[in-house]
């Protein structure tokens, strides 16, 4: 698998933890402050189930939706908890306004918004640490080095009219994709139908993970071919020359 690829699948994986977190979050916090359907009226009235479900499929929307009503859903919890209070008591009018004009109500929606200011900065460091692990995991990873920079090596052909020229290289495209890369020679007077180029990969452990390859047809007598073999394994480290074949 191509390392974009790899990358990619980790980011995803990563964001998708933080939906799960975040909605699962949303259910116990709303269960908690105690939201409940018919607590407000209009298109947010759910409960805490359904807005689990709204984080999980529409987290974008959803999630910043519920932390700006977060303080709105404790107040109106808290004032419909004091109302059925205030009715069992013969002052309920007098008690009433006085809660309604009680400072301390200011106050706790204030902190409720101070929570929920809170919430949307610290969930937004999260995010950004893990958009900036990603690219840094990207744009870091440089190719690793080839066992030889210039290999002469003999190839398999016995009259050794193919053979390596010049040496070859590891190089990576500005997608993350990386190659072996160098040029082969014809040296005889006749024409190859296909050749075939192969290199043995290894991992940092020096154990063998599979084969860089590339072909061509019809290479013409003293032509040269520039090969460019695809490195196929994210956990490849190093290459061997392992022979060139023609027919």
């Amino acid at each position: 698998m191509l390392l974009v690829e790899l990358a990619l699948i980790r980011l995803i994986g990563l964001l998708g933890l933080l939906v799960l977190g975040t909605s699962i979050w949303v259910l116990v916090d709303a269960k908690t402050i105690g939201v409940r359907k018919g607590l407000v009226k209009g298109f947010f009235d759910i409960g805490p189930w359904g807005w689990f479900f709204s984080c999980l499929l529409i987290w974008i929307i959803a999630f910043p939706i519920y932390i700006a009503k977060r303080g709105e859903f404790k107040r109106l919890n808290a004032e419909r908890f004091m109302q059925n209070l205030y009715q069992y008591q013969s002052q309920y009018r007098t008690i009433s306004e006085k809660t309604y004009s009680d400072p301390d109500t200011k106050k706790r929606t204030t902190i409720d918004w101070i929570e929920s200011i809170g919430l949307v900065v610290l969930l937004f460091v999260i995010f950004r640490f893990i958009v900036i692990s990603f690219v840094d995991n990207y744009q870091n990873k440089t190719p690793p080095p080839p066992v030889a920079q210039y290999n002469n090596s003999p190839t398999l052909n016995p009259n050794e009219d193919l053979k390596l020229s010049k040496g070859w290289g590891w190089t990576a495209d500005n997608y993350g994709n990386e190659y072996i890369e160098g040029t082969v020679v014809n040296r005889s007077d006749n024409t190859y139908s296909s050749v075939f180029i192969r290199f043995n990969l290894y991992d940092e452990e020096n154990n063998l993970v599979g084969n860089a390859n590339d072909i061509v047809d019809n290479l013409r007598p003293h032509e040269t071919w520039k090969f460019k073999a695809l490195v196929p394994y994210d956990n490849a480290y190093s290459a061997e020359f392992a022979g060139i074949d023609g027919y």
